[in-house]
């Protein structure tokens, strides 16, 4: 009895990394259901809203990972331009990549993420502006 007891607690502590891991694994995929069951809602594939709601938690931790660490750094405001740049060819080659790729034009890429942006932009300001008149009501 006794033996088995000491196992038992011996394998959570030696699985702790693991353990701990699938937790924090089961919260974040609690807490992205409700943006996975929105992108759905408004009839996007499954796959495709997984996709998109992993990206833009990735996007967002690392943006406020970012702000965090370059605060207190006086030079970032120099260099912010580089980065802007950097960063529009990085997606102007993603674009090129992916419309020879999947064999699309990719002005239409181009043009369907821009239409997906806004419309993500005007149905987010949307349910926040419902979400914020229903806490108003109660």
């Amino acid at each position: 009895m006794y033996r088995r007891l000491i196992c038992f607690i011996y394998d959570i502590v030696y699985c702790q990394g693991i353990i701990v891991s699938i937790v924090f694994a089961i919260i974040i995929a609690i807490v992205l259901h409700p943006v996975v069951n929105f992108f759905v809602k408004i009839k996007i594939n499954r796959v495709v809203a997984i996709v998109i709601t992993l990206f833009l938690t990735f996007f967002s931790y690392c943006r406020v990972w970012c702000s965090f660490y370059f605060a207190g750094k006086p030079g970032l405001v120099n260099h912010c331009p580089v980065l802007a740049d950097k960063f529009t060819a990085i997606f102007n080659q993603t674009i090129t990549w992916a419309s020879g790729y999947f064999d699309i034009n990719a002005q239409k890429i181009h043009e369907w993420f821009t239409n997906t942006k806004d419309a993500l932009i005007n149905s987010g300001s949307a349910a926040i502006g419902k979400h914020l008149s229903l806490s108003a009501a109660w």
